[in-house]
Parts: structure tokens; sequence; C-alpha cells
């Protein structure tokens, strides 16, 4: 059998131990990339529920602005309705002209 030289005399230990090295630096990195995205996440679902929380309010306020209006407004009564004969002449004075 050939003699072989111990494990932390060979070359192997300097390419294990940058490899490590390598791998612990990007399981670093990929973990503060999760932890952005997760806190980018959050801030915009946040940000989304308050936008949305507001134009609730915006439309809640338009809509009682309007049953304000119509509680005190009623449209038949101030526009009150022409009706086409009004303008007219009575029928028995009317009746044979309209024809003619």
């Amino acid at each position: 059998m050939g003699h072989a030289l111990p494990f932390f005399l060979s070359g192997q230990i300097h390419f294990l131990d940058s490899h490590c090295n390598d791998t612990l630096v990007d399981a670093v990195e990929t973990a503060e990339v999760a932890e952005i995205k997760r806190a980018v996440f959050r801030a915009l679902t946040r940000l989304r529920a308050a936008t949305i929380k507001e134009f609730d309010t915006i439309a809640r306020l338009e809509t009682q602005s309007i049953d304000a209006y119509n509680d005190a407004h009623h449209y038949r009564s101030e526009n009150p309705l022409a009706h086409l004969h009004e303008d007219e002449a009575p029928v028995q004075t009317d009746k044979l002209k309209s024809f003619h």
C-alpha cells in the first residue's frame, strides 16, 4: 500500500475551506435577500391596506354628501314637469284648426 499524506497536510484542506466559506457566504446572501423581500412585501401590504382604507373613506364621505343633498332636495318639486297640452288651446276652440 502506498503512503498517504495526512489530511491536514494535503491541498484538499484549502479547497474545502474555501468551498465552505463560499457556501456560507451564499447562504447568508440568500437569507438577506429573503428578508429584504419579506420586508418589502410587508411594507407594500401595509401601503395597500392604507390606500384602500383611504379610498373607502373618500367613497363613504361622497356617499354621505349625496345622501345629504337628496335629503334636502326633491327633484320633482324643484323642477316641475310642464305637460305639452298646457301650452295648447282648449280642444273646443282648436278642434278644427289643428288639421288645416
